[in-house]
């Protein structure tokens, strides 16, 4: 790999950091996060009297996006590694990483939109 080959960088960010703050925005949320159990959480909220419906879908829908990050991390990461055994220029890749980041960006919009609305 040369010195100003960075692309290999990109999945430990790019995916990690999305992943935490979800789970970190869903688990802080609740008093009856588990860490022993994790897989149990989304169940464990519906006995949950304390929080609102619209609260429980939003920590649903976080959750959900983890566990999708989480499937998604090992295509990601297979990608970066075939560009790379390719001969892919990096200009070229880093063009679709930021095609990547600008789905998440406009993504992340239409959901402040969406819950603007349900608040």
């Amino acid at each position: 790999m040369s010195s100003s080959n960075y692309s290999l960088y990109t999945v430990s960010p790019g995916h990690l950091g999305h992943l935490s703050a979800s789970h970190v925005y869903a688990s802080g949320k609740s008093k009856s996060f588990d860490s022993r159990s994790p897989r149990e959480y989304i169940k464990s909220l519906e006995n949950e009297q304390t929080i609102d419906k619209g609260i429980k879908d939003r920590i649903a829908c976080a959750e959900a996006a983890q566990t999708n990050g989480f499937e998604s991390l090992a295509f990601f990461a297979s990608a970066v590694t075939a560009t790379l055994l390719a001969g892919v220029r990096t200009a070229v890749f880093l063009t679709g990483i930021g095609h990547v980041f600008a789905l998440y960006i406009k993504a992340g919009n239409a959901l402040e939109t969406v819950s603007a609305n349900l608040l």
